[in-house]
């Protein structure tokens, strides 16, 4: 089997937005996006990731969070009409949402991200149309818990939260006869590792996390927000837990070619991942090519 996995996009869209939109967290936001960020992450990037995609021909695709900047609905809308020029049904394209898709408090009320999205964050084993985290979903021998760490925080703050009811949902459902003997791939937005965050962007139950995987073991965790590729473990009774963190699928450098836009194919053989597969935007060919 072999999985897409690309985060951290920030599709920017203000059609319609009215000014009082950004009378809180957004402020800040928006002026971090006329001064730099804006120019960072390029539409014409993101197309050709998934151009590229698509022509990677995998049978599942993971984008770990931070599809907007701004959690607008209009950037929610603008990115689902992208996502849906993936080659995959919305059934085999699985998202999270990062701390940009809940950036204030009356997003988080709206919830306007698993309103647009919904499709791509049905559970298996969730009635009807609702939208529950985690959320479980088998694919072959592939079994997929999805985490949403993303809640509003104040200006300058990037933080994400697990919780305790997530951490004994998702502990439940490691352990679930389903899901046992099959390969247990775990997506969060936000790293588990407290080392590669700061104060102001980490997990902040980090710890209480690790402890649960550390007892209830998975194959593969994977994650975004960083916009740095990341290699780590957790040990857990089970053996090793593979952690791994991805750039920002849309990002164009001016600075730094070592942080351009990248994203990766796992390789999945059973219970075993067998190789990891970097591709890289190279601006020169305008086109993702494989490390």
């Amino acid at each position: 089997m072999r999985i897409a996995h690309f985060s951290d996009i920030h599709v920017l869209d203000l059609t319609g937005v009215r000014p009082w939109a950004f009378a809180n967290k957004r402020a800040v936001g928006g002026l971090n996006l006329l001064l730099s960020r804006a120019r960072e992450y390029s539409q014409q990037v993101l197309a050709r990731l998934v151009d590229d995609v698509n022509q990677q021909r995998p049978d599942h695709i993971l984008v770990s969070g931070d599809i907007s900047n701004l959690s607008l609905r209009a950037e929610f809308v603008r990115a689902r009409e992208i996502l849906d020029r993936l080659s995959l049904p919305p059934s085999e394209v699985t998202l999270v949402p990062g701390n940009h898709d809940c950036y204030t408090r009356s997003a988080k009320r709206r919830d306007d991200f698993s309103d647009v999205f919904a499709p791509y964050l049905r559970g298996d084993f969730v009635a009807g149309d609702r939208v529950e985290w985690p959320f479980l979903r088998i694919r072959g021998d592939l079994a997929l818990v999805a985490i949403n760490t993303a809640h509003p925080s104040l200006p300058l703050l990037a933080v994400g939260t697990v919780g305790e009811r997530q951490r004994q949902a998702v502990a439940r459902l490691l352990a679930d006869e389903r899901v046992a003997d099959r390969f247990r791939l775990v997506m969060l937005h936000h790293p588990p590792h407290v080392a590669n965050a700061h104060w102001h962007n980490r997990l902040t139950d980090s710890d209480k996390f690790v402890e649960m995987l550390s007892e209830a073991g998975a194959e593969l965790l994977i994650h975004g927000h960083l916009h740095r590729t990341l290699r780590h473990q957790i040990e857990s009774r089970h053996g090793q837990i593979p952690v791994v963190g991805v750039n920002s699928g849309s990002w164009l450098s001016p600075k730094d070619a070592t942080r351009r836009a990248r994203y990766n194919i796992y390789q999945i053989e059973g219970r075993q991942l067998v190789r990891i597969e970097q591709r890289s935007y190279h601006p020169d060919a305008d086109a993702f090519i494989a490390d």
